[in-house]
């Protein structure tokens, strides 16, 4: 379904991104993690998590930037360079998922219990081209919503900082058809 590609997509657009802002330009983690799935039964559910792990003294301002960095998804988008990642990467996996047998059983078995035409695996180079900055940024307004964020944050035992936590880390929600 053309939802569940938009949604691995903006996950892979958003890893490439934090990436770069919270490791690359800030220095301020060793990884970074974005993830969305949705959810088709019992209801249709989406969530998207965005984890990092960082000094205490940062937590703050790496989330800052992490709300930054949706907030430009949802308005602008993404930039050519990282639409063409996310294709490469998807073609790439793509070719070597064919070759494995667990590969098409997991994709009968899912066609089989929601009922989606087995063609629909065939055209799989038809959502790959439907991914572009403008798609993803409307992925990024759909499932990206910062109105629905909840925020969670583990401290050592010794040097939490006192104060409140900051909001804004992951989003989840009923997804559209």
């Amino acid at each position: 379904r053309e939802s569940d590609h938009m949604m691995t997509s903006l996950s892979g657009a958003m890893q490439i991104l934090l990436r770069e802002v919270l490791r690359r330009d800030m220095s301020g983690v060793y990884g970074v993690s974005a993830s969305g799935r949705i959810s088709r039964q019992p209801t249709e559910l989406y969530s998207f998590s965005i984890h990092f792990g960082c000094a205490p003294g940062r937590v703050a301002e790496l989330q800052k930037a992490v709300q930054e960095v949706v907030a430009a998804a949802r308005k602008d988008g993404f930039g050519a360079e990282i639409v063409t990642k996310i294709k490469e990467q998807q073609l790439r996996q793509r070719e070597i998922s064919l070759k494995q047998n667990l590969f098409w059983l997991d994709r009968i078995i899912d066609g089989a219990r929601f009922g989606d035409d087995p063609r629909l695996l065939l055209r799989y180079d038809e959502l790959v081209a439907k991914v572009t900055g403008d798609s993803l940024r409307d992925a990024a307004r759909t499932f990206l919503d910062p109105g629905r964020v909840v925020t969670g944050v583990l401290y050592p035992e010794a040097g939490a900082p006192a104060g409140p936590v900051p909001p804004a880390t992951a989003a989840g929600g009923r997804a559209n058809k």
